[in-house]
């Protein structure tokens, strides 16, 4: 029983134990970040109730979030990337457009409120918002 035992531990002492090789690569993907994703859908909502093909024709604003070609200026100004106003009734296009003017505010109110106008007479808008978010 000795030399059994001594055999054993000269087998596993000498044999190369090693686990089998992996061939391949797990990549965990992570959902993005979205913090304001609650924020644009109450703006969708308050601008156009959520119709992507909305027209203001008093102040010529189109899609989602009511773009006008004022904002589409800017958004050319600071990024290069031109659109028309047609461009506003493709949600993704709007939406790229809101989200760069929001990266640009330090938080949800400030930026939505920015969005629609002059921030000292947006009170009644950022409440519609509010209602939206807290509903």
């Amino acid at each position: 029983m000795k030399k059994l035992f001594i055999l054993f531990g000269i087998i596993l002492f000498c044999v190369k134990l090693t686990a089998p090789p992996i061939n391949e690569v797990k990549l965990f993907v992570t959902p993005p970040i979205q913090p304001y994703e609650r924020l644009w859908e109450a703006m969708c909502f308050v601008e156009s109730s959520f119709n992507p093909l909305a027209v203001n024709e008093a102040e010529q604003a189109y899609g989602l979030v009511q773009i006008r070609q004022v904002k589409l200026d800017w958004y050319f100004d600071k990024t290069g990337k031109l659109y028309t106003l047609q461009d506003c009734f493709n949600e993704s296009v709007a939406k790229e457009i809101w989200n760069y003017h929001m990266s640009l505010y330090p938080n949800a109110e400030t930026g939505a409120r920015a969005w629609n106008g002059r921030y000292d007479l947006t009170h009644d808008y950022w409440n519609k918002v509010q209602n939206y978010l807290n509903y």
